[in-house]
């Protein structure tokens, strides 16, 4: 299982240099496709007895949008075209959650920002809403990140069928990972190791263990952030030390921290 295809959304009113610096290297080093994604909607106009107020300034918009989004595909190409990495660009007059939901159809992963856009379902992308309908594992991406080793990773595990779909979705990461931690919250004592419970896990080959922590919710990742640092860790209850780690798998998706 690899990754042949990338998706990364190209936010039309904002320069995330570093999100598609990231993209790209990702892709690089999967040797895939990087599809750029950029969408922006036209506002509905205002209609009087079923017929436009302006239709010239309707015409207009369209023209100024389709502008927009070709000189974001132009950008977009002057960022990602090192290497020797395949691109492709695609842009449409749609809402850019719904649009991202369509076409990422065509890629094994898709990579968003972390924040929220300005609030207008007709020009910012929703990550919450992509997550939920684009049917496709996300790569959830904070502000000024723009390079992931993804050498270390923690997956907040449940055994559950969200879960699993969610680690199944990262193997290609997991396998490349130089130490997979494993994080599960259970107040009763395992049955059975991990690994023979799941044959999941044995495709794994780096070093993976469980950390059983009562009481730990896996998916409040966002409490071990650490921002004073520059860099991310997540205190694990029965660690004596903080654990650095690069991706946070959950049945959410993925988070470079």
């Amino acid at each position: 299982m690899s990754l042949t295809s990338l998706m990364v959304y190209v936010d039309a009113h904002e320069a995330a240099n570093e999100r598609i610096e990231l993209a790209g290297a990702l892709a690089d080093r999967f040797d895939a496709m990087l599809i750029g994604m950029s969408a922006l909607a036209l506002r509905p106009p205002v209609v009087v007895d079923g017929v436009p107020v302006d239709g010239v300034l309707m015409q207009a918009e369209i023209k100024n949008i389709k502008a927009k989004l070709a000189e974001k595909g132009n950008w977009f190409r002057a960022i990602a075209a090192g290497g020797r990495r395949r691109l492709e660009w695609r842009a449409a007059l749609d809402l850019p959650t719904e649009t991202l939901a369509r076409e990422c159809r065509s890629a094994d992963i898709v990579v968003i920002g972390r924040e929220a856009g300005r609030g207008d379902v007709y020009c910012a992308l929703d990550p919450a809403g992509v997550i939920l309908i684009v049917g496709r594992p996300a790569l959830v991406v904070p502000p000024k990140v723009k390079s992931l080793s993804a050498e270390r990773v923690v997956v907040g595990w449940k055994d559950t069928r969200e879960a699993r779909r969610a680690v199944y979705d990262a193997l290609p990461l997991l396998r490349k990972a130089a130490r997979v931690l494993v994080m599960e919250s259970s107040r009763r004592a395992r049955r059975a190791p991990l690994r023979s419970r799941s044959a999941m896990w044995c495709t794994i080959s780096s070093d993976t263990r469980s950390v059983p922590t009562p009481g730990w919710s896996p998916w409040k990742m966002d409490q071990a952030r650490n921002s004073s640092s520059g860099q991310r860790r997540m205190k694990a209850p029965t660690c004596s030390s903080p654990v650095h780690m690069d991706i946070a798998v959950s049945a959410s998706g993925c988070s470079a921290v």
